[in-house]
């Protein structure tokens, strides 16, 4: 997952000497994302409907490509 890349992350907005983690919540109403660096700030945070999506492997592919 490239985020830089995506469009997600604004290198001139974000430390890249800090260092982000992915953090994933799979509920059974939704399933929420995020990257947060180490000082707590959110830089990236997404919602999506875990019952949207038939099996697990469907659920990653979708987060992946977000």
């Amino acid at each position: 997952m490239n985020f830089l890349m995506n469009g997600i992350l604004n290198p001139n907005k974000v430390n890249m000497s800090n260092k982000l983690v992915l953090g994933i919540d799979i509920g059974g109403t939704n399933t929420v994302f995020g990257l947060v660096d180490e000082n707590g700030k959110i830089h990236f945070q997404k919602t999506l409907k875990t019952s949207l999506y038939s099996t697990p492997e469907k659920l990653v592919n979708q987060i992946y490509n977000h």
